[in-house]
């Protein structure tokens, strides 16, 4: 088993070792809805959020790698009652790996950082309050010329909150989000 994974290993790099290699800045821009999912003690309604990143896209034959840096700004689109979230801000690090097949680019990301998040509490007074965010999810672009895509990206994205409330000691902040966006590839 050791060896066969070794043998694919070396394959593998060899392969990627022969394919040219290409870097560029990325500069995203993104528009997505985001629905609240599972969450029972901090409520958060039907929102919008726009996002932007700056990456660098390492480009090895098929294969492209992504670090990225992202900031995201969400807003709610209903009126807020009692432990509802009203707005949050989100800064993470993370990566993209995708796939080029032809002018498509299915791929994968993984984010890590600091969420933001307004909540109202049960007098209808809005206080601000800071936990660790995270988001998985997937995404297809379509490579328009050779210096920009446009896709739709869906991921599944959490911030934990502590002593929140004194009715709240801690929840997890849960949404769905997807939507589109647009990168620019700067040599």
């Amino acid at each position: 088993m050791v060896r066969r994974i070794a043998v694919i290993s070396v394959f593998l790099v060899a392969l990627l070792g022969a394919m040219p290699a290409r870097a560029d800045l990325a500069l995203g821009l993104g528009v997505s809805g985001n629905f609240g999912v599972d969450n029972d003690q901090l409520q958060l309604p039907d929102s919008w959020s726009i996002d932007g990143a700056l990456g660098y896209r390492l480009t090895l034959g098929i294969v492209e790698l992504t670090p990225e840096v992202d900031l995201t700004y969400l807003r709610s689109t209903g009126s807020l009652k009692s432990h509802d979230v009203g707005w949050a801000f989100q800064a993470a690090a993370g990566g993209r790996i995708g796939v080029q097949i032809g002018s498509i680019v299915p791929s994968v990301y993984v984010l890590g950082g600091l969420g933001v998040l307004q909540v109202t509490n049960q007098d209808l007074v809005q206080h601000e309050k800071t936990g660790p965010y995270y988001e998985v999810g997937g995404a297809v672009d379509f490579r328009v010329g050779e210096r920009s895509s446009l896709g739709i990206q869906a991921g599944y994205g959490a911030v934990s909150l502590s002593d929140i409330e004194a009715d709240i000691k801690s929840a997890e902040v849960k949404r769905i989000r997807a939507g589109l966006r647009l990168t620019i590839f700067i040599l």
